[in-house]
């Protein structure tokens, strides 16, 4: 049962899906994320894949071993994909795939 929930649900119980997503925010050089997604690969094993906008004056590089640590050390995720991308306020406020899932 525990299984077939986690499966119904997507984000992980154990997952604080809000928190996470003000986490990557908070990271220096990241204006905006999408894309989010979190789930189960095993019971004891998440995987997450997000697109983390930036100020084109970040380190992507950087920015992208901060926010893997982050991940990993936080959240306990074993696999992350993060896609990063030099934030385009007109892409961004008229992006239907960005907005924060209810």
């Amino acid at each position: 049962k525990q299984w077939y929930q986690r499966r119904v649900r997507g984000v992980p119980s154990t997952i604080n899906y809000k928190l996470m997503e003000d986490d990557l925010k908070q990271l220096a050089g990241v204006i905006a994320l999408h894309n989010l997604h979190v789930w189960s690969l095993t019971l004891d094993k998440n995987a997450l894949a997000v697109h983390l906008a930036i100020d084109p004056a970040t380190n992507a590089q950087e920015l992208l071993k901060q926010a893997n640590s982050l991940l990993k050390r936080k959240y306990k995720i074993s696999h992350c994909t993060i896609q990063i991308e030099n934030y385009q306020q007109s892409i961004m406020e008229n992006c239907e795939k960005c907005e924060t899932p209810t």
